[in-house]
């Protein structure tokens, strides 16, 4: 099977919603000028940040997958029925470096699966966020995941 792309990053910006399209972003700009972009999506209301970034990276709303605030950073995501779109590269590609790299660690602890090889690296700010994940993306992730809060 042939497909497309040979690395995808997914970026996700807490808060941003599609404002960039209306404002100077010429960084972002350079990024999509070769990918794949959309303006159309819209957050779940409410937009509560386990509800939204579960609903993104399970394809489920928050009423088939349960989590929220409170709950997402007690236990790590276990849930075989509702797998997320790491598991679905994974099985596609057995061997691939797969790469999370993120500002808020319950999506690493809460959200993605923990047992399927997905490399999960947690900043607290930008600055060091972006160190991480330019070390990542030197390694040509198949599947690279970025939030930044």
């Amino acid at each position: 099977m042939s497909y497309v792309y040979k690395h995808v990053a997914v970026v996700g910006i807490d808060g941003m919603g599609n404002f960039n399209k209306d404002t100077d972003t010429p960084n972002m700009d350079k990024i999509f000028e070769n990918g794949a972009e959309a303006f159309y999506a819209v957050s779940l209301s409410p937009t509560i940040s386990a509800q939204n970034w579960g609903a993104m990276l399970l394809g489920a709303q928050p009423e088939v997958h349960g989590l929220t605030n409170s709950i997402v950073d007690q236990f790590e995501y276990k849930n075989t029925a509702l797998p997320s779109f790491f598991t679905t590269v994974r099985k596609a590609f057995p061997d691939a470096f797969l790469c999370s790299c993120c500002n808020w660690n319950p999506i690493n602890h809460g959200i993605i699966e923990h047992n399927i090889g997905v490399e999960m690296h947690t900043a607290g700010d930008d600055a060091a966020l972006t160190d991480i994940i330019e070390e990542c993306v030197a390694r040509k992730p198949k599947l690279l995941f970025i939030q930044f809060a």
